[in-house]
């Protein structure tokens, strides 16, 4: 799926929005582009009424929205009519599409659970923490989960709290994690969220508290020793050294306009994980 496409259609006027993710589509090759890198979130419902009046209305495709009117009177299957939408657009190798279809396939013997797990991973990845964190919310009480996959969720709600900057709840998550899962990176997750939301002090006695030979809290040092490493050749530390340099020098003004942009900048990326 790489080179030039030669653009099918025309670009909606209204997007076409796909009900359980969320996202704005707005021409036939963006779909095209949707469907590849989300295969597995492609369900029974996808090709539906909806989608192909779109295709219609929007795309002024009426051809290929008659031949999928067709298809979806002959044969439910998912794969033949996002077949017929990548075709149409001559999107994909027939050894692409052919791992596509195992994708959709694969994804129809999830058990509902399972299919809401997968959804909420996408959000996770994407940087949509609300979204996830409501399905991950509602996963961590169903029933359907063994344990194994109950602490996988409470593993990804501490991500969650922690990329929020809500350390103790996201503390609270590593630990029911390692609880259930007993996997070491939970264990790990769980002092590395002890070390941001506790005082030096605070961390000290729990970390004294320990068990001896616990190698955990000195794993956490090296990884924020690396963070910090990593940070000093960041372009971010770069702003905050100019900056400060500007008002050890007397540069007030400068300096108040330059820690302003830094802040506006920071809350633009706070807001894009807050709910909307």
């Amino acid at each position: 799926m790489t080179g030039i496409y030669e653009c099918v259609g025309r670009y909606a006027n209204t997007p076409y929005t796909v009900n359980n993710t969320k996202i704005r589509i707005w021409c036939l090759e963006e779909l095209c582009y949707y469907i590849c890198e989300n295969a597995e979130l492609i369900d029974d419902s996808f090709v539906g009424v909806r989608l192909i009046d779109w295709l219609k209305d929007e795309c002024g495709l009426a051809d290929l929205s008659s031949r999928l009117r067709i298809i979806r009177r002959q044969s439910i299957k998912t794969e033949n009519l996002v077949e017929e939408i990548l075709k149409e657009a001559d999107y994909v190798t027939e050894e692409e599409f052919r791992e596509i279809r195992r994708v959709i396939r694969s994804g129809r013997s999830l058990d509902p659970s399972q299919r809401s797990l997968v959804l909420a991973d996408h959000f996770l990845k994407g940087g949509s923490f609300s979204r996830a964190l409501e399905i991950y919310e509602g996963l961590s009480l169903s029933i359907e989960l063994d344990d194994t996959r109950k602490a996988y969720v409470f593993h990804n709600m501490g991500v969650i709290y922690a990329r929020l900057f809500y350390f103790k709840e996201a503390a609270m998550y590593f630990e029911k994690a390692y609880e259930l899962g007993g996997a070491l990176d939970s264990a790990f997750c769980r002092m590395a969220a002890k070390r941001m939301e506790l005082s030096d002090s605070e961390y000290l006695k729990l970390v004294t508290a320990l068990p001896e030979g616990d190698e955990t809290p000195a794993a956490v040092e090296r990884a924020m020793e690396s963070v910090k490493r990593e940070y000093a050749d960041s372009p971010g530390f770069k702003k905050e050294k100019d900056a400060l340099a500007l008002r050890n020098t007397g540069r007030t003004q400068e300096y108040d306009e330059a820690a302003a942009r830094m802040i506006a900048d920071e809350m633009d990326v706070y807001r894009h994980f807050m709910p909307e």
